[in-house]
């Protein structure tokens, strides 16, 4: 298994474990839709940036991207723990 699996996978257990929440872990292309010219495509091949994930908030397609103002709070904690599990695992 190679990082980026071993990244996510570890990633969406501590996420799951301490949040509930369930994040499916993958090309972003095949378990999104394909996209050129994301940040993440420009900062692994553009700025030449040895890694490159990208995270999506924890929605189900009720809110989208315009998430409630009761959940903001809940889903920056999410936010920090995802980067800060992230980061321990690379």
């Amino acid at each position: 298994m190679g990082l980026f699996p071993q990244v996510g996978s570890r990633t969406a257990e501590v996420l799951e474990n301490k949040y509930g929440s369930i994040y499916e872990v993958g090309s972003a292309a095949k378990l999104l839709y394909p996209a050129s010219g994301g940040s993440d495509d420009f900062a692994k091949g553009g700025a030449g940036i040895k890694y490159s994930f990208t995270v999506e908030l924890p929605d189900t397609g009720k809110h989208a991207f315009i998430l409630p103002a009761r959940l903001i709070k809940n889903v920056g904690n999410e936010a920090v723990t995802c980067l800060d599990t992230m980061l321990s695992n690379i």
